[in-house]
């Protein structure tokens, strides 16, 4: 059983992570918005959905923007997932190279970030949801 305080952090991380899908969700209605800035808030949106499922099962956290270590990291823990979340790595470039000003030639897909978004936050949900 998680401690009251991993559950009180899973729940920042949501919401955190809810902050990030909305702001993905704006950028992306703009046609004024950086596929950079899209695929940075995407990233994150989807970092802090799996971290908040691994916090509540209070399994320690480390300081990383890598999500296909952090996904790993759920696998060896016993956590499933679906196809969608497993593969939601493919944003992990999104927060590197934007936040340390390198540039991604391919155009971001907005429409696979946002489902790939959707469908780590729905897993995120019953996570945390299942306890």
């Amino acid at each position: 059983m998680p401690s009251p305080e991993s559950l009180e952090l899973a729940q920042q991380f949501f919401r955190k992570a809810a902050d990030d899908r909305d702001a993905m969700e704006i950028l992306i209605a703009s046609d004024r918005a950086a596929d950079g800035v899209i695929g940075f808030h995407a990233q994150q949106a989807v970092e802090k959905f799996a971290k908040a499922v691994l916090v509540a099962r209070d399994i320690e956290v480390p300081r990383t923007h890598d999500l296909r270590f952090l996904l790993e990291l759920a696998g060896s823990e016993g956590l499933e997932m679906p196809e969608t979340v497993e593969t939601s790595r493919w944003l992990t470039p999104w927060s590197v190279e934007f936040r340390y000003g390198d540039d991604i030639e391919d155009p971001i897909d907005r429409s696979a970030a946002r489902e790939t978004v959707r469908a780590v936050e729905r897993w995120a949900a019953d996570m945390l949801s299942a306890g």
